[in-house]
This record gives C-alpha cells, sequence and structure tokens, in this order.
C-alpha cells in the first residue's frame, strides 16, 4: 500500500514517520528513566522515613528510661515500696504515668520468676509471673535498662525496664507505650507514607496495625510471605495501584507509599509532553508538506511532460527554473524531448525515402553492418507491361498520378508481408524478404506476396474499367538466394540494398513472365525454402534465363 501511494504522500509520510518514532522513542527512554528515578527515590524515601520513625521511637524510649530512672531513685517511693503500701505504690505510679505518657507501668519484685506486685493501669498481671523474664536478664546482663518491642494483650508494645536500686535492684519498673493504630496514624502524619507494625508469628510476619485498610492488609501479608528473606524492599498492588514497601526488620515496622501518587508529577510532564508533541506533529505536518510540495510539484510536471512524450506530442517542455539536481533533471528532459523530436523527424523522412524497417535499422544501428553482410533473402521483382504504350495518351500528370496509384496499392502488399522495397525502377518493383530484419520464412512471405499483388491487381483494374481507363497487367518474378546486403555508396551518401546473383535471376524470372504467360514465376530454391505443397504449384519447366549457362527450374501457382 506505501509503494502505491503518490511520491507527495510517501515523503510526506516519512518525514511524520520519523518524527513519531523519534518522539515516541523519547518519550518511552523518557518515561523509563523518571519511572525507575521515581521508584529508586520513593524506595529511598522510605529507607529514610524508617529510620526517622526508628529514632523517634528509640529517643521516646529514652524518655521513657529517662523518666523511669529519676522515679526509681526517689527516696520517699523508695520507702514506700519497703512498706509495702500497694495503693500509695499505684498513686505515685499513676502520677509516673501521667508525666511521661506511658500506657503502662509494672512494678516487679526481685523474686523467682519477677512477679507482677503492682500494675498501672489496674489488671489481670498483678501477683503473677512477668511472662518475659528473659528481657530482665538481658539487662541485668548488660548492667543498663533495656529497651524492647514486644508482643501483649494481642497488640505490639515498646517496653523498658529500669531497676529500683536500694542500692542493689530490689525491684524492676518496666514502664511502656502501646504501639497501636493511634501510634501508626500519628507516624504516618509524621512521615508522610503509611505505616505498619508486624510481628513474627510461627516463622510468617503478620501485621499487627496499620494505617492500611483491611484488604490491603491481606495483600501485604501475602506479599510478606513470598518474598525471599533477605529482601527488604518490593512492590505490591494495593487498591488498583502500585505501591513500594521497605521492611524494618529490627524495628518491627513496614513502610508504603503509592508509587502512582509519586509518579504524578511525571503524569503530568507526560501530559504536557503529549501536548507539545501534538504541537510539534501539527508544525511537521505542516512544514513536510510544504517541502514534499516543493520537491514533489517539479516532478510531477516531469510526469506530465513524461506522459505528453509517451503519447506522442514531442514538443513537451517542463518549465522547471531550479539550480538542484531536480533543475538538472528538468533541464535533460528538455534535451531528451528536443532529440526525440529530431529524431522523429529524420525518422519520418527517411521513412518516405527507403522502407520502414532500413529506416529503423539505420537508426539504431545494430543490425545493419556497414560494408556489406551475406544474408540468405528471398528477392522479388515486378514490372508492368505496356506501360509506355498504356500511357502515351495521358498528361505527364496524370501518368505520375496513376503510377503512384499503382506503387501504393503494391507497396502496402509488400509491407503487409514483412517485405522491404528496396527501390523503385519506374514502373518496376524491387522487393526484400529477410533482410535487414532476418525472417525464417521469408520464401513463403514472398510467394504469398506475388499470389495477393495479383489479387489486388485485379481489383485495381476494376477499379480502372468503371473509370474508364486502360487495365494494365503485370509480371512477377521470385528468387531465394545468398546476397551481400548492405549500405553502398559515398560516405555521406548511403543506400541500403542487396547485390548478387539472386537479385539478377530475380529479375530475368520477371521477364520471363512475358513469355511463359504465367505470374508469379519462382525457383526452384524458392519452392524448397517456401515448404509449398504441390497441389497449390504448377511446374513451368526448366528456363534459360540471360546471364546463366545452366537452366533455372521454374514454377508458379496453380489458378
Amino acid at each position: 500500500m506505501f509503494i502505491k501511494r503518490s511520491f507527495r504522500n510517501r515523503l510526506l509520510l516519512a518525514f511524520l514517520s520519523l518524527f513519531v518514532i523519534v518522539q515516541v522513542s523519547s518519550f518511552l527512554i523518557i518515561d523509563r528513566v523518571i519511572t525507575r528515578a521515581a521508584r529508586e527515590r520513593a524506595t529511598d524515601d522510605l529507607r529514610n522515613a524508617a529510620i526517622i520513625l526508628k529514632q523517634f521511637l528509640l529517643e521516646r524510649s529514652d524518655l521513657l528510661i529517662q523518666g523511669a530512672s529519676l522515679f526509681s531513685r526517689d527516696y520517699a517511693f523508695q520507702q514506700t515500696y519497703f512498706a509495702d503500701d500497694r495503693e500509695t505504690i499505684r498513686s505515685a505510679l499513676l502520677s509516673l504515668q501521667q508525666r511521661i505518657h506511658a500506657d503502662f507501668i509494672l512494678l516487679l519484685a526481685d523474686e523467682d520468676d519477677w512477679p507482677v506486685r503492682v500494675q498501672t493501669p489496674r489488671g489481670e498481671d498483678e501477683g503473677k509471673p512477668f511472662k518475659h523474664p528473659e528481657l530482665l536478664e538481658e539487662s541485668i546482663e548488660a548492667g543498663e535498662p533495656g529497651s524492647w518491642v514486644i508482643s501483649r494483650d494481642q497488640g505490639l508494645v515498646r517496653m523498658v525496664a529500669v531497676p529500683l536500686l536500694a542500692p542493689e535492684p530490689v525491684a524492676w519498673l518496666c514502664v511502656g507505650f502501646k504501639m497501636d493504630e493511634k501510634l501508626v496514624k500519628s507516624l504516618e502524619r509524621f512521615v508522610g507514607f503509611g505505616v505498619s507494625l508486624v510481628k513474627e508469628v510461627d516463622g510468617q510476619l503478620l501485621v499487627v496495625t496499620s494505617s492500611l485498610g483491611p484488604d490491603a492488609r491481606n495483600t501485604v501479608e501475602i506479599a510478606l510471605a513470598s518474598r525471599s528473606s533477605d529482601q527488604k524492599d518490593f512492590q505490591v498492588v494495593m487498591n488498583d495501584e502500585l505501591h513500594s514497601l521497605h521492611l524494618r526488620d529490627d524495628s518491627s515496622l513496614l513502610l508504603h507509599a503509592s508509587l502512582e501518587r509519586a509518579l504524578q508529577p511525571l503524569r503530568q510532564l507526560q501530559r504536557v509532553f503529549a501536548l507539545l508533541a501534538f504541537l510539534a506533529l501539527l508544525v511537521v505536518f505542516l512544514l513536510g508538506k510544504t517541502v514534499a510540495k516543493t520537491v514533489t510539484q517539479p516532478v510531477e510536471r516531469l510526469v506530465q511532460g513524461v506522459r505528453r512524450v509517451t503519447a506522442g506530442d514531442l514538443t513537451a517542455e517542463v518549465a522547471v527554473e531550479r539550480d538542484d539536481e531536480i533543475g538538472m533533471l528538468a533541464n535533460s528532459f528538455n534535451v531528451m524531448a528536443r532529440g526525440l523530436e529530431e529524431k522523429e523527424k529524420v525518422r519520418s523522412l527517411l521513412g518516405k525515402v527507403v522502407s520502414n524497417q532500413i529506416a529503423e535499422e539505420l537508426l539504431r544501428g545494430k543490425t545493419v553492418q556497414l560494408g556489406g553482410e551475406i544474408r540468405t533473402v528471398t528477392v522479388l521483382f515486378t514490372d508492368l507491361r505496356s506501360f509506355t504504350t498504356t500511357c502515351e495518351k495521358m498528361q505527364p500528370e496524370e501518368v505520375l498520378h496513376f503510377l503512384n496509384r499503382y506503387l501504393d496499392c503494391m507497396a502496402k502488399v509488400v509491407e503487409k508481408h514483412g517485405g522491404v522495397i528496396d527501390k523503385f525502377i519506374g514502373d518496376a518493383i524491387m522487393a526484400i524478404f529477410g533482410a535487414p530484419v532476418s525472417l525464417p520464412d521469408h520464401a513463403r512471405r514472398a510467394v504469398e506476396c506475388g499470389r495477393e499483388m495479383h489479387s489486388e491487381l485485379k481489383l485495381l483494374n476494376e477499379k480502372l474499367r468503371q473509370e474508364g481507363r486502360p487495365e494494365i497487367a503485370m509480371g512477377v518474378g521470385i528468387h531465394t538466394g545468398e546476397v551481400v546486403a548492405g549500405n553502398m555508396g559515398a560516405e555521406n551518401r548511403l543506400n541500403y540494398t542487396v547485390i548478387g546473383d539472386t537479385v539478377n535471376v530475380a529479375a530475368r524470372l520477371e521477364s520471363e513472365t512475358k513469355s511463359v504467360g504465367r505470374s508469379p514465376l519462382f525457383s526452384q530454391a524458392t519452392l524448397e525454402a517456401a515448404c509449398l505443397n504441390t497441389d497449390e504449384v504448377a511446374l513451368i519447366g526448366p528456363l534459360h534465363v540471360k546471364g546463366r549457362e545452366q537452366p533455372i527450374l521454374v514454377s508458379t501457382l496453380k489458378e
């Protein structure tokens, strides 16, 4: 389909295709680079936010440790502890809880299994062993207060443990805050990203609390289960949006951000880019159309000129005034048209002097070899009988008109059968079959030509009788053999003809038609070359012709 389009449309389409390819390629490359950069930036932002949140939680844990440590050194509280005044202890702990913004406080006795002595707010853990004694052992071994994230009341809490010194540890204050949805929401507002808290249960990470909805939580848990153990950054589709997630194992923090939101500036840039690309495409289209028109207009003129030349109008001329290759092409076309016009004039004039075949061969300069060549041809001679007597009572103009009428009729018959008229000799015609253009059946053509010439002569005589003019008679002689064919004469005046004994024999056979009274007469060589049936041939017999010692076997066509 592309090849069948006009040159102008193809040129314009090439402009637009190249522009679209460049624009689309640029768009895809820019989109890929910016998208990758956005994803990397989102991952880096999540990592940095996780570090900030971890530091925030540690600082809050440090505040709890500082507040609990100052409280544990209070002499009055120590005395109250040794007095085992539970209500006073509870009241003091509640006051401490409010000051340091803790969600719970456990006072553990330094005994086996670390039993909970007092709990605020009051709970069911009082009087029961502490559920995480290993943490206290860890803190004792470290010689400093400890801080951990533990499971408590089906959730996560951040807890610190501070010893009550008198001067040796006699009890432990476990102070903590809940890591619940309220905390998660505050953390989300603080860093601007979604926050979830996870814990490991039976080797699988589960979301304890999150700023996400229930469906999104399930999706996150599935993604956590399918990731590799060392993979901290991954992506998942939630709520029909692609999210980037970062897991910080040491703080049970899972942060997530919507990549679609991160890519919103890119999408806006893409829309601007698409608008600019459309405007640029419109400009390129108009510019390409102008350029294509500038290029193709002279080409279309050349095409019109070629069509006029093809139709035979050799006066066609292309008016293109340009200094580029198209202008050179137009000038060359005009020169070519003038050359063809001159050549056609020469062909026309030459065709009126010699036969069309000879004219074509002379103009092509291929088949005819200057100096002559040996060819096997069939030569046909024809001559009018008693033409001088017939024309005695005619004016010269009438004689010329009468002769041209006869010669024109016979010439058409010769050309019809592929013969070449070598020359007109008064009222005689010399025709060649097989030169300059080779004809494999030249002999049969010559015989058929002789037959039709007599048929045409009958029609011509019928018209002459109707006009009151005298009838005419004609003799035809045909012979086949080798001749020398070529251009003969002076260097500046050539004449294509054939010479040789074959020509003489054909002329003699034409003369013998007078004595034999039959026409056409053709030799045995012509009979054999023409492959005529014996049913259509009448044998005349051997004849002695002038210039030949041996008689020639002559035949004619049956009437």
